[in-house]
């Protein structure tokens, strides 16, 4: 009889062992979240903690990160800390020589060697320093190659590095705000996070609906972390899901993590890892696929194309818009919209269609959520597009800010559009 293989998943707040077939749960480890990467490295399974809650208060530039390292037995038995920050860590992998920590705000990866640590920056040191250009977040490792998940905070590149040069191979697009790299059969698949679905670089395409990363997989069964996008300040504090599907991605189950925010991560554990002596954690009863589609609005065709407008391409293009502006004035640009969806988008009727933004401290902190709305003069069919003027209302504060451009269907939901982002300067007024 084959011996049982358990799950570990990340969340903002804890460490999770599942069991496979998602009847049992235990926590591992709380206190030191958010927690993402894990990797398997010689006797020791590797989980990435980064101190820090998403919420926190404290600013992103001050956070240090950690590894942490749990025996067969899931007991933390060491931890290792870098001479530099380790900052916004996201995967971490071995080689089984080396450890790789992706660390997205710096646009690095720290290399730990069992001895010292190393800084690799995969396209080059910025020029300022705690500036996320590329937000590299996920590996893959593979012959004599290093696959590195540029998120680009819209459309999403895999670089491909050469493992011994670390010279750079080859760069093509997969996925939108990405996340995880892994391969089945002759497919290279990833999280196309943005879009709510899984893609795959040949075609395959699962709908998952919600925001999927952390993905799992054991002969016969793969786990697809979903957390519910919201505005940081709110992430850790939502209930994320864990999809169960098969070999075929047929869904089989939905499980809901209580409070536990966001998922970050999902990998089976070695043969023999056996949870000791942990408190239970107790998953919300399982759903069923129609449960789960009601609950998160999905149609019944969900692993097929959907025609939900907020779940198919709506581009948006800035014409103009200013860089710099006084505290507490408004400022003014122009959006193009354009419907790549199989719906009219329309400012008028019940639940209207308008443009919006979301305004971000250059650390990540949420500012101003919900901005301005702004109408669309007629509306917008199929295929086409319309410029549409949108206001922005600065904050009180000056600073460095982010603006991020977004539809919102008012009362329902917002599109969660990825791009574009723009850099603001707020001058004192």
């Amino acid at each position: 009889m084959s011996e049982e293989q358990y799950f570990l998943a990340t969340t903002s707040k804890a460490i999770i062992a599942l069991r496979s077939d998602m009847s049992e749960a235990w926590k591992v480890h709380e206190g030191r979240g958010l927690y993402y990467g894990i990797t398997i490295h010689g006797d020791h399974i590797v989980v990435a903690a980064r101190n820090r809650l998403v919420s926190s208060e404290m600013a992103i530039s001050e956070e240090r990160g950690s590894l942490l390292l749990f025996d067969s037995r899931l007991r933390l038995v060491s931890e290792l800390s870098a001479p530099f920050p380790l900052r916004d860590i996201h995967q971490i992998a071995s080689d089984g020589t080396n450890l790789l920590v992706s660390c997205s705000l710096d646009n690095m990866i720290a290399i730990y060697d069992g001895v010292n640590w190393n800084q690799w920056f995969p396209l080059g040191e910025s020029s300022s320093p705690g500036v996320d250009v590329n937000h590299f977040n996920s590996f893959l490792l593979v012959d004599d190659r290093i696959l590195i998940l540029a998120h680009n905070w819209g459309p999403t590149e895999v670089l491909e590095f050469s493992s011994s040069e670390r010279k750079l191979l080859k760069r093509y697009r997969l996925g939108n705000c990405a996340h995880d790299l892994w391969v089945e059969g002759n497919e290279l698949l990833t999280c196309s996070s943005a879009d709510g679905w899984i893609l795959g670089s040949m075609g395959t395409k699962i709908v998952t609906q919600g925001f999927p990363r952390g993905v799992g997989l054991l002969p016969g069964v793969r786990l697809v972390g979903i957390s519910t996008p919201a505005p940081r300040s709110a992430r850790d504090l939502s209930s994320p899901w864990i999809l169960r599907y098969s070999s075929s991605w047929s869904p089989d189950g939905y499980y809901v993590l209580p409070n536990q925010g966001l998922i970050l991560d999902i990998l089976p554990c070695p043969i023999g890892t056996v949870p000791f002596n942990l408190d239970k954690f107790h998953l919300e009863d399982r759903l069923s696929v129609c449960e789960y589609q009601e609950v998160m609005g999905v149609p019944d065709e969900a692993n097929n194309e959907t025609d939900k407008e907020n779940h198919l391409p709506v581009d948006l293009d800035v014409i103009d818009f200013p860089e710099r502006g006084d505290a507490g004035t408004i400022l003014t640009g122009t959006v193009i919209v354009h419907n790549r969806s199989l719906a009219e988008l329309s400012s008028w009727g019940e639940f209207p269609i308008y443009l919006a933004s979301h305004t971000f401290h250059s650390d990540g902190r949420t500012a101003v959520f919900d901005g301005k709305r702004c109408s669309m003069s007629t509306p917008v069919s199929p295929g086409q597009s319309l410029e549409v003027q949108i206001q922005v209302e600065l904050p009180a504060v000056p600073g460095d800010y982010l603006v991020q451009f977004d539809l919102v269907r008012e009362g329902r939901y917002w599109f969660n559009c990825p791009w574009p982002r723009m850099f603001l300067i707020v001058l004192p007024n």
